[in-house]
Parts: C-alpha cells; structure tokens; sequence
C-alpha cells in the first residue's frame, strides 16, 4: 500500500467536460493507457441542482496494470470517485466530506508514473477544475521533490512489513470485526515503536469512508502475511507448477465436506433470523471460508442479497467436498451464478463489455481471442482498422432475448461514436448493433459470434 492522493473540486463549466474528456483522453492514448468515459455530456450542457445518481461523468485512465485514475463528476458538478459512487448507489452510508472527494492509492506505482499523475491533475485542475484541493501523501503535489516522495514511498513499505509481520504473530479471533483487529495491530507498531510517529504514512482510519476505502486492501495486506508463509511450504512442490499434474493428483485424494473442513460450525435457517443477525453471520462464514483460501462470489446484484449469499453458503458450498491436503494449493472458489444463472445480466454484461473492448485503444488481447472467432471477422477488422482512434463513446444494452434451449441470443445496443483517422478526420456514427451470441455449457458462458455495426 503506497502513499494515497486525494483529491477533490467542481468542474468549472458544463460545457467544458467534453474538452476535458478528449484532453485526458489523448494523455492515455500518449501513454498507451487504458481508459474508461461514462457520461460525456450534462443535460443541457448544465449543471443539476443538487446531485442525482442517474449518471457519472468524466473519465478515468489506468496507468498499465495499476490503479484507475478518476476525473469523475456527479451532475452538479462536483467531483465524486467510481468508489463513492457505487456505494452512494448502494444507499451505503459515507461522510459527507468523502462523497465529494476521490482517493487514488500509489500501491507500488512506479515513482515515474507517480510522478507523471501529479502533473497531470495539476495541468487539468488548472484548466477544468475550480475550488480544486490536493492532499498528496507523497508530498510531491507541493514540493515536486523526487527523493521525499522516495523517502515516504519507502516509510510507507516499512510500515506494511512491520504490520505483515505483527499480523502473522497476532491472530484475529473469529468474532473480532476487521477495523477492531487493524487497530489492535496499529497499537501494537506504536507501542513496540517499531516506527515513529512521524514516520507513519496518514491513514485517516478513524474517517468512516476511509475504512471502507482500505477494507479491501487491508483485507489482502492481511491474506498475504498468511499466505506468503503458507505457500512457501510448496513453492518448490512440483505440483504448483504443473497444473495438470495437480489436477491428476486431486482428483486422488479423499474428499471432506467443506462443512466439516470448517470445524461444523452451527448455524440456523435464514428465516429463523433478523436482517442484522443474518449479515453477522454472513461476515463471519466468509471470513471462515477466506481463512481456508475457499472464494464464494455472487457477481451481480440481487434483491435479497444477503439471503440469497447465505443460503448459497449454508445450503450449497457447505455441501461441497475438497480435499484438505491441497487446501490453498488447488482453486476452490463457487460462484453464486454457477449454480444459479443469471443470464439477463450476463448478456447485458457481455455484449456492453464487448462493445467497450472493441474501441478501446488497447485490445491486442482481445483482438486474438474475441474478434478473430466472429464468422464476420473480416468485414469488423476491415471497419476498425480505419480507424487508430475513437472518442466520444456511448454504449446502451437496450434489449436481450435468450433462448437457453437453443443455447442461442441476440443482445439489441445503441452504440454512438467518434471514428478518427490518422490525418485527423472524423466520422461520426450512430446507430443500433445487434450481437448473436452463443452458449458454451461447459464454462456456462455467453459468446459473441456475430456482430453488427451501426451506420
């Protein structure tokens, strides 16, 4: 976990978030960055009284393989992160002083790389973004000094080894809640003074948004302690690097169920319990099945979730066999639409996605194994490739029609876009496309066979 930088402000005009977008854009392209546009256009080119969840505007650029970089607003104008806007979609509660905020976390970002997004918010705060306010724990935002920035860099590392280590000497009881147990370790770095106060990097974890900012990766932080010493019991085993070899020698040994691996642990009907017993209880089988590397995934969103979550749990994965020898070393993950398909949503998700990848300016990948499958292939690859670039993207899933029998359907879109050739020329298109797809029963998959393009 690297040093953070949060950010925060207002678009200055309306009118500007399309020039802002391109110029953003262009720096991506530059750096051969992935990026993301949402909304690229406010209602009557102005700013909402008050915000609404309907839309997120801006962009965001992925710098390779790190984290997104936000330029994102809600539609009053004010800048709000991907993060905060999901979870304001959830109704999940934040500060007030975090909704309009974004918070882009360095990890192991490469010190050029840092340094490169610090210029950049810097030339487009000054060009786009009024009231504009940067808290750089790097400290390069107001001293643009490289070996600070190194010397935080590394405190920061220190101190995430130092709680790497506490956490493998310091076990978390079932029952303890996340942000209790970071902070049991948090007491104990100061009190051994491992570090001095000084030196500790400003994680604000007594800020509401900011726990639930670091969860995720406090979570992995904690994963990682355990499982680095775990798995370099078997780095050197000859199965971890043949996979069929694993797969031969699992399928061996003797199975458990994955209720009794877990120690038969009581639990009650979901009916027979309140809507905050239920949640309590879902943490805690979780955690449990985290702590056997065993993943359980739902990748959509349901009404009822937490039942749904929980009954999958106690009904389903927990009757599930693995073998113990090979906890960690062999994948044990249930994905909730595996046993209950979703294909509404998966269509949805597969044919805006495909739609997306097709105009990215980074799909080497996903040329190879996506677009040279398509029985009309040639007529897309001869369409795209006239054009290096494309900008002003919008992609709406507006209808999907399956028929699962047939293993057989087509996904309806509205697909809007800017093609642009290298002299510079554009060519605007606008219309609907129609995506077949096909299913794959043994990976219980949807995939594109067929597409059209818009005129």
């Amino acid at each position: 976990m690297g040093p953070t930088i949060h950010y925060s402000g207002r678009l200055k005009s309306a009118a500007q978030l399309s020039a802002l977008i391109d110029d953003v854009r262009d720096i991506a392209i530059g750096n051969d960055w992935n990026y993301d546009v949402f909304h690229d256009k406010f209602k009557n080119d102005a700013f909402s009284t008050g915000f609404n969840l309907e839309n997120l505007y801006g962009i965001t650029i992925t710098p390779h393989d790190y984290e997104s970089l936000s330029l994102t607003f809600l539609s009053d104008g004010r800048m709000c992160g991907l993060q905060n806007f999901e979870l304001l979609e959830m109704e999940e509660y934040i500060a007030k002083d975090h909704v309009f905020s974004i918070s882009f976390n360095t990890h192991d970002l490469d010190v050029e790389i840092y340094k490169q997004l610090i210029v950049i918010l810097d030339y487009i705060s000054g060009k786009y973004i009024q009231d504009f306010k940067c808290v750089d724990e790097g400290h390069y935002w107001e001293t643009r000094n490289e070996e600070l920035l190194k010397e935080t860099i590394h405190k920061n590392k220190n101190y995430i080894e130092h709680f790497r280590k506490l956490i493998t000497e310091t076990p978390q009881n079932d029952d303890q809640e996340d942000q209790d147990y970071i902070y049991q370790v948090a007491n104990l770095i100061h009190k051994q003074n491992a570090i001095t106060n000084e030196n500790l990097p400003k994680l604000s974890v007594e800020e509401e948004f900011k726990l639930i900012e670091l969860k995720r990766e406090i979570d992995l932080e904690i994963k990682y302690a355990k499982d680095e010493e775990f798995f370099n019991e078997f780095l050197d085993n000859p199965l971890y690097m043949n996979p069929d070899l694993l797969e031969e020698e699992y399928k061996k040994e003797e199975k458990t169920p994955i209720y009794e691996v877990l120690g038969k642990p009581t639990f009650k009907k979901s009916s027979e319990l309140s809507a905050k017993e239920l949640s309590k209880e879902l943490k805690k089988f979780l955690k449990m099945l985290s702590k056997k590397y065993i993943d359980v995934e739902m990748f959509y969103d349901y009404d009822n979730e937490d039942i749904l979550y929980y009954d999958f749990i106690t009904n389903i994965v927990f009757n599930e066999e693995i073998a113990e020898r090979f906890i960690g070393l062999y994948p044990h993950e249930y994905i909730y639409e595996n046993y209950y398909p979703n294909h509404q949503e998966e269509l949805h998700s597969v044919s805006f996605d495909f739609w997306k990848n097709f105009l990215n300016a980074t799909r080497e990948f996903f040329d190879e194994f996506e677009l040279e499958h398509l029985e009309n292939s040639e007529e897309i690859f001869a369409f795209r490739n006239i054009f290096p670039n494309f900008k002003e993207i919008k992609v709406v899933v507006n209808e999907v029609v399956y028929d699962l029998e047939a293993a057989f359907a087509y996904t309806y879109l509205v697909v809007e876009f800017e093609g642009i050739k290298d002299n510079g020329q554009k060519t605007h298109y606008k219309g609907e496309s129609v995506l077949e797809l096909t299913y794959d029963d043994l990976i219980n998959s949807w995939n594109v066979v067929k597409m059209t393009l818009p005129k």
